[in-house]
This record gives structure tokens, sequence and C-alpha cells, in this order.
């Protein structure tokens, strides 16, 4: 196979997992939270309004009930705001 850009058998869909790179938001010198909090519907922009940057929380997994902190903005943008019709 020539060297050169690979391609993916897999076609990504809402259910791909993926994550967030940390390292390029640091290297472009962006502020990832600032980018996730204008993604949060109207509901939790409002809600998230005056808790500050990075804020953890508990989150149980619903499969084994283990208890994990999770970062707050980034949990509700995937538990709830993403799930909305105009998201």
């Amino acid at each position: 196979m020539p060297e050169g850009k690979r391609t993916s058998l897999v076609k990504p869909n809402v259910t791909t997992p993926f994550h967030i790179d940390f390292d390029w938001w640091q290297k472009n010198e962006r502020d990832w939270h600032v980018y996730l909090r204008s993604l949060l519907c109207a509901e939790h922009q409002e809600a998230f309004a005056n808790v500050e940057e990075g804020q953890m929380i508990d989150w149980v997994d619903p499969l084994t009930a283990e208890v994990k902190p999770v970062e707050g903005v980034q949990n509700t943008l995937m538990s709830h705001c993403v799930k909305q019709p105009d998201f």
C-alpha cells in the first residue's frame, strides 16, 4: 500500500466513539472549555453561566454504578444537549 493518507473501513456515525485531543487545543492556544460552552443548549448555557471552567461533578456509570468525577459542562453536553433536535 502506498504511503499517504490512510482510509478507514469504518464510517463514523453518531455512535462512533471519539475523544477530545487536548494537546491540539493547547498547541493552538485555544480554550476547549469556551468552545464546549458555546455548544450547550440554551437551558444549560444559562445553568452553567456562573460555574467555573473545569468544575467536576460526580457521574454514576449506569452499568457498573461506579462513581467517577467528570467535567460538568462536558458531561452535560454529551448526556443531554447532543440529544436535542436542534443540536
